[in-house]
């Protein structure tokens, strides 16, 4: 017997042993599981039955929803695109640099695309159309301010450099634009089209067209400016109404002063006239209105206080206040663009000319008259 036994292979006697620990391992796990049985059998069956029950009433809570949406499909349709701009518009983070939190202000009139992104201390006006992919983040430099009928067309970044430190701002980093400091400011119908970078310090003024994949650091641009496409603009102050050639680099005040005049005879001098009319009524069009034509400047309706203004922040309507980061303040009730007016009843746009434009600086630069 014994001489049988050693004849018998070493590798059979692995696979037997590996056999019998197998068999061991699961008698063990048997026992174990047999010993944490112990809940009585009424106890069991009623934590099944109990199961079977939740699963019954949150079939009867679907069915109701269902008949709810189906009812009130616009409802429906309101919760989806609130809580689409929950997500596209939020407030910035808390940073060693920014313990402030804020939540972009947007007006009922403006449209923002579903796939554009909005952080922080934001302001939209009325009619302003962002276009998809869009980034303007206000989570580094802040604030941010995007006159009425602007457009922020596909792909473009708004970024700031960082204008606060230790509870302090940054001056240089500021564009001023009267006694109010900004990362970023766009005048009224200001044009910014397909993969435009705007990286702040930098003032933007009215009715000026920024082209396609241009560049502008740290500089003011005026009134009625056409920055062609691919051009970059570093550190300069460009006058009004002066057009920068496309692919060129302005990056002395001598080259922005010598940068041509756009006079009838340019081609492009109606180009920002047209992109704008056109993207003010793409955002009607968006926010299911009929498109209109007039020019907007009033306040923007329904926009939000800043959580630390010192006032409670709704969306104008009386919903609950906006305090936690990652949330965002909205008007979801937005009203019929009107054309506004001064006081002696004309458009504003007729007495516009009398107006007292408020001095435009970088921080570190002196006020605007001494550029002559």
């Amino acid at each position: 017997m014994k001489e049988k036994l050693q004849a018998v292979d070493p590798r059979t006697w692995t696979l037997l042993l590996a056999v019998a620990t197998f068999v061991a391992a699961v008698a063990g796990l048997a026992i174990v599981w047999k010993s944490q049985d112990g809940i009585p059998p009424e106890v069991h069956e009623a934590a099944i039955d109990k199961v079977h029950e939740l699963e019954d009433e949150n079939g009867e809570l679907q069915a109701q929803i269902d008949r709810l949406v189906d009812a009130y499909p616009e409802g429906a349709e309101l919760a989806s695109a609130t809580a689409l701009r929950k997500r596209q518009l939020r407030s910035n983070v808390r940073t060693s640099f920014n313990e402030e939190l804020a939540v972009p202000k947007v007006a009922g009139t403006a449209w923002i695309d579903q796939a554009a992104t909005v952080i922080g201390d934001v302001e939209i006006g009325r009619r302003v159309y962002v276009g998809p992919g869009a980034s303007i983040r206000a989570d580094e430099g802040q604030p941010f301010h995007i006159g009425d009928e602007s457009n922020v067309q596909d792909n473009v970044v708004l970024h700031a450099l960082q204008t606060s430190a230790d509870g302090k701002k940054v001056g240089k980093n500021l564009v001023m634009v009267g006694e109010d400091g900004y990362g970023i400011y766009l005048g009224d119908r200001v044009s910014l089209a397909a993969g435009a970078v705007i990286n702040g310090p930098v003032a933007i003024m009215d009715d000026t067209f920024v082209g396609m994949r241009a560049v502008v650091f740290r500089s003011v641009v005026g009134k009625g400016v056409v920055i062609e496409p691919g051009a970059v603009v570093l550190g300069v102050r460009i006058p009004d109404e002066r057009y920068v050639p496309a692919g060129e680099v302005v990056s002395t005040q001598e080259d922005a002063d010598d940068l041509p005049e756009v006079t009838d005879g340019y081609a492009y001098h109606d180009w920002n006239a047209a992109t704008v009319r056109t993207h003010a009524q793409l955002a009607d069009g968006y926010n299911g209105r009929r498109a209109t034509e007039g020019l907007v400047s009033e306040t923007p309706e329904g926009a939000v206080e800043a959580e630390g203004s010192g006032e409670e922040t709704t969306d104008g309507h009386g919903s609950e206040p906006v305090a936690e980061e990652g949330e965002t303040s909205v008007d979801e009730h937005a009203t019929e663009p009107a054309e506004s007016h001064d006081e002696s009843g004309a458009p504003a746009s007729e007495t516009d000319a009398g107006h007292e434009e408020p001095d435009v600086a970088l921080g570190d630069e002196p006020a605007a008259e001494e550029h002559g």
